[in-house]
């Protein structure tokens, strides 16, 4: 880790995985829209930070639901605060991890017979923003 980093990506883990062929599924023509949800929460314990970065679909619209939380271990410098790390676990390690969730669902559902499902980019930076706008809209801290 150079002096100029507050931190650095050490790894990431596939911690949970489930996929199902959904029976009900009627196919008509057209497109299937797929509205994947996407879920993050991070845990730090000393210069240690291990985020859990989530989607899942569960649409009786579509022909499968599945679930995938990857995990990334991050390791941090003296020089972060600890009220610099919600926004670094946010923005900066969720835009580092979400690449690797988005390869993970793209050959999970090719792997399924189907098309990859390439989860569609995430602006980090604006989400976090907006988490925050409502957070302090309803009084949270």
């Amino acid at each position: 880790m150079s002096e100029k980093s507050k931190f650095s990506f050490v790894d990431y883990r596939i911690v949970k995985l489930s996929f199902e062929l959904n029976k009900d599924f009627e196919e008509k023509s057209g497109n299937i829209e797929i509205d994947p949800e996407i879920s993050l929460n991070y845990e730090k314990i000393q210069d240690v930070l291990t985020l859990y970065l989530g989607v899942s679909v569960d649409d009786p619209k579509v022909p499968f639901t599945f679930t995938v939380v990857i995990s990334g271990v991050f390791k941090f410098g003296d020089d972060v605060s600890g009220e610099n790390t919600d926004s670094i676990a946010n923005i900066n390690c969720a835009a580092i991890l979400f690449p690797f969730l988005r390869e993970v669902v793209a050959d999970l559902t090719r792997r399924a017979g189907f098309p990859p499902l390439l989860l569609p980019p995430i602006n980090f930076v604006s989400a976090y923003r907006r988490k925050k706008g409502s957070e302090e809209s309803i009084g949270l801290a």
